[in-house]
């Protein structure tokens, strides 16, 4: 009988990954690709699930809503803040979450402009 774990691995790439926006800024700050963090995830095991409108992990009380965030990404001598990023937002704590998608962008963006040696820039984020 397969397990509800080894079902999840096999069709890991249905499921959507949501990032809380502390976990995007420690992978940069620590420069952990995303692509390791899906790997754990697709050996890993299973904790919890999520229904679809997401119960937020922090007060466990509230529900995500559709909206907005402002993430401020920093490594080393680098900071970098997006402006008008897409995230999930939990109706009673504030908390906010970031899709997979939104996640592997920002990190992808914040690599090139510390590669290109900025040290504090504004950005809105593009979609």
């Amino acid at each position: 009988m397969t397990t509800l774990c080894e079902m999840l691995q096999q069709h890991f790439d249905d499921y959507q990954i949501n990032y809380r926006i502390h976990a995007t800024r420690r992978m940069f700050q620590r420069v952990i690709h995303e692509n390791d963090v899906e790997r754990v995830l697709k050996e890993g095991s299973i904790i919890e699930q999520y229904e679809d409108k997401m119960k937020c992990a922090i007060c466990r009380n509230g529900h995500t809503e559709n909206g907005f965030t402002t993430v401020i990404l920093e490594q080393n001598n680098t900071i970098l803040v997006f402006k008008r990023v897409p995230a999930k937002i939990c109706d009673n704590c504030g908390e906010e979450y970031i899709s997979s998608e939104v996640n592997n962008k920002l990190l992808h963006h914040a690599r090139a402009e510390t590669n290109r040696g900025i040290t504090f820039e504004l950005l809105e984020f593009a979609a």
